[in-house]
């Protein structure tokens, strides 16, 4: 399934950039090479969780756990829904771990976008599992911390 959102954050050529919250699952996900959301058995599935279905090969993923950005990516695959089990959605990323996380606490307000990004406007995180990020605003936010990124990482020129 392609949702329509795709296209409002990144346009129709550009690469996206995901935020990916991978709070208590991120060493297994990173060792299988893979993004996961589960489809809650009961209610309304977010938006956040849906989003990993929209995550295309080349796309960019920056990996948040437990409050610190430590991982960036590239997807290897196009986002999909599976049938489980779990039923939810899955894609494929290389992984690569920061050479020192940078906790959500250092980024100054300007590299916090809010809805429908991953932050609220007060700068706080936002519950979920996979929110669009603004490419031009994650370049900064590699600028800003380039002594943290892998040497040869997709953010810098």
């Amino acid at each position: 399934m392609h949702l329509a959102g795709r296209k409002e954050y990144f346009g129709a050529a550009e690469r996206g950039v995901w935020w990916i919250d991978q709070t208590g699952r991120a060493e297994e996900e990173w060792a299988e090479g893979v993004v996961a959301a589960v489809r809650p058995s009961t209610g309304v599935v977010p938006a956040a969780s849906r989003n990993v279905g929209e995550i295309r090969a080349g796309d960019l993923t920056l990996h948040v756990v437990g409050g610190e950005l430590r991982a960036i990516g590239v997807a290897t695959g196009d986002g999909r829904a599976t049938s489980g089990p779990p039923t939810g959605w899955l894609a494929e990323v290389s992984v690569v771990a920061l050479l020192r996380p940078v906790e959500l606490g250092e980024m100054p307000p300007a590299l916090k976008p809010g809805p429908p990004y991953p932050f609220t406007n007060q700068g706080f995180l936002q519950p979920g599992t996979c929110y669009p990020f603004p490419p031009s605003v994650a370049a900064d936010l590699a600028n800003r911390f380039a002594d943290r990124f892998p040497p040869e990482h997709p953010l810098l020129p």
